[in-house]
């Protein structure tokens, strides 16, 4: 082969090379680099009324609190892992965070039974789904006559883990007997629906108060 006949060979080599890096087609036996994130993906999604959640959160427990006026509040506190009931419980008994209290001042979110309460989960029947709570002596919630605010916090927190319909409170004494919003008794383990649902009451709108005024 000829001295020009090699450098045409090398410069068509070097051509089709060139073209293949620009159309993007790799080439055998060589590395591919992957381009870099897109920025926007590293941005923080807006916060919303439930808690911030951290990297990496997937679950967001349920925590059942009260205004000053009995008025029922749900908190989303986001957890990485699905918490315990014990764990649920544990935080319960803690109370709202300063960083959940100051989201709405005017709402005054506060925990309504006494930390000495102390929730412990004991047993759960796994063919009625009932569970079983035990507070401490201490507490004197057997003697409390309206336990009913306090009782739908421990309940309605419990009743979202899985295979829990159903939960009885007890003391070394037994179960207590516990009454439902209307300060009915509860005739067997508590459940939602003697706690509303454990749903927050709908607030009128603007227009409704509006109307009622009017009336």
């Amino acid at each position: 082969m000829s001295r020009r006949s090699s450098l045409f060979a090398w410069t068509t080599m070097l051509l089709i090379g060139g073209l293949t890096t620009a159309c993007g087609i790799p080439a055998e036996d060589t590395a591919q680099i992957i381009d870099e994130p897109r920025p926007e993906l590293f941005e923080t999604v807006p916060e919303t009324t439930s808690t911030t959640q951290p990297p990496g959160a997937a679950v967001n427990l349920r925590l059942y609190w009260h205004t000053d006026r009995d008025i029922l509040v749900v908190v989303n506190r986001a957890y990485s892992e699905s918490p315990s009931i014990q764990e649920a419980l544990d935080v319960l008994t803690q109370g709202p965070s300063l960083e959940e209290q100051g989201r709405n001042p005017t709402t005054f979110i506060q925990r309504k039974f006494n930390v000495s309460l102390a929730p412990r989960y004991l047993s759960l029947n796994i063919e009625t789904g009932e569970a079983v709570i035990q507070v401490a002596d201490e507490a004197l919630f057997r003697e409390d006559s309206d336990r009913r605010i306090a009782a739908s916090e421990i309940v309605c927190t419990a009743l979202q883990f899985r295979n829990i319909d159903s939960i009885t409170i007890v003391d070394s004494l037994g179960t207590i007997p516990l009454t439902d919003l209307d300060a009915e008794p509860i005739d067997g383990p508590a459940m939602a629906v003697h706690y509303d649902d454990c749903m927050p009451p709908e607030i009128p709108s603007a227009e409704d108060q509006t109307e009622d005024d009017d009336g």
